[in-house]
Formats: structure tokens, sequence, C-alpha cells
């Protein structure tokens, strides 16, 4: 693991901070992202908001696996809307 070594002045820090877009995270969350990011605030944010992501795809079902949910979704996309509002009338044809 690398040394967490700052080099973004504190000011410059919080000023990068108060500036993203929102969702953001917490300011300390955001220090230790800055130095994940190689000081680039942008990249920290964009890291943040794609494991916010994640963590939406897992708590959609806690018991499938993301995969399952990616599929789940591309079926309910390309899937009659008879089928999906109505299951007993579409299954018995």
């Amino acid at each position: 693991m690398r040394e967490p070594i700052q080099t973004m002045e504190p000011k410059k820090r919080m000023t990068a901070w108060t500036i993203l877009p929102e969702p953001k995270p917490a300011w300390e969350q955001f220090k230790r992202l800055l130095v994940e990011a190689d000081d680039d605030p942008a990249k920290a944010h964009d890291i943040f908001v794609q494991r916010l992501r994640i963590k939406a795809l897992r708590t959609c079902n806690f018991e499938a696996p993301p995969r399952m949910v990616d599929e789940f979704r591309i079926f309910t996309e390309c899937a009659p809307a008879e089928m999906l509002t109505d299951w007993e009338e579409w299954t018995r044809g």
C-alpha cells in the first residue's frame, strides 16, 4: 500500500471538495480518495461514483450476484410488456 502523502495544500483540497458535484463523498473519505486518485479531484469523484453504482447494484437483491442483476435488466428491457404485466395470461398462450 502506498504512503498517504498529500501534495495538495489543505485549502486547495477543501476548495476542490466544496465544488464537487453531487453526490459527493464525506470530507474524510474524499481525502483518502485523493491519495488513490493521485491528487486529481475529478478522478477521485469518478472513483466514488463508480463505487456507489456497484453498491447500488449489489443491494438490488442480496442473494443475486451482479451478473444476474445485469441479465435481469437486459431481460426486462427486451421482454414484451404483456409478459411482464400479466404473466398468467402470457403463459396460457
